[in-house]
């Protein structure tokens, strides 16, 4: 199975892997892939707190696939070392959870999608840089150019796309905050948009679980794609 589910803010939204609230959890293994659209908020720092729930989710029997989103550790993240996955390249935090990095196409069983994590933190005024957030949550020139790179490779078409937010035009149907209009990720996600062939776009970000269409913003729910 693979399956997508939202934010989980470390602790906050974590709790939907708990087998009370997920039942089917206990039937996975780790042939099957759940994949986080963003903010998955844990490898923070070494507090008691978070190396709980990071215990708690390793111990998880699936694979968990992380998009990073925009509350990220990148700095921590970074050092983990890149290897490859069904195609694309990531980076291992644990033997059951990856990193997939931004603007890399995966290949399952003949079932190819595209990610591409990120976004603008409209509440950066108030966090500390380097502690609560990180100038690597806006997509550099050459992940944008590796993206192009990768999707000029498959011709511009892939069955899925996971995301933290979404293309520009998208952003009014699900947020109502204007300071996500203008967010720098989600043009850059219209730029591939524009030209890219799909038959579902799952992102995480603005906390509801909405379908319109082909796009899916997902939350708490775990949805299956394939």
């Amino acid at each position: 199975m693979n399956l997508v589910t939202g934010d989980t803010h470390g602790r906050t939204d974590i709790h939907k892997f708990g087998f009370s609230q997920f039942p089917m959890g206990r039937r996975m293994t780790l042939d099957d892939n759940l994949f986080v659209a963003g903010d998955f908020g844990l490898w923070w720092d070494e507090s008691k707190e978070d190396i709980y729930w990071r215990e708690f989710i390793i111990a998880r029997p699936w694979m968990t696939c992380i998009v990073d989103g925009n509350h990220e550790n990148f700095d921590r993240w970074l050092e983990f070392p890149v290897e490859e996955w069904n195609g694309g390249r990531v980076r291992r935090l644990a033997e059951n959870i990856i990193w997939l990095q931004r603007g890399e196409v995966f290949d399952i069983y003949g079932v190819k999608f595209f990610v591409f994590g990120g976004a603008t933190s409209i509440d950066k005024a108030y966090r500390l840089p380097g502690r609560s957030w990180w100038p690597q949550e806006i997509p550099s020139q050459k992940e944008v150019e590796n993206a192009f790179t990768n999707l000029e490779a498959n011709n511009w078409e892939v069955d899925f796309v996971i995301t933290h937010t979404c293309p520009h035009a998208e952003v009014p149907t699900f947020s109502g905050s204007l300071e996500r209009l203008h967010d720098p990720v989600s043009y850059m996600l219209q730029e591939f948009k524009d030209r890219l062939k799909f038959k579902k776009w799952y992102f995480g970000h603005f906390h509801k679980n909405k379908e319109v269409g082909r796009f899916h913003c997902v939350y708490n729910d775990i949805v299956q794609m394939w």
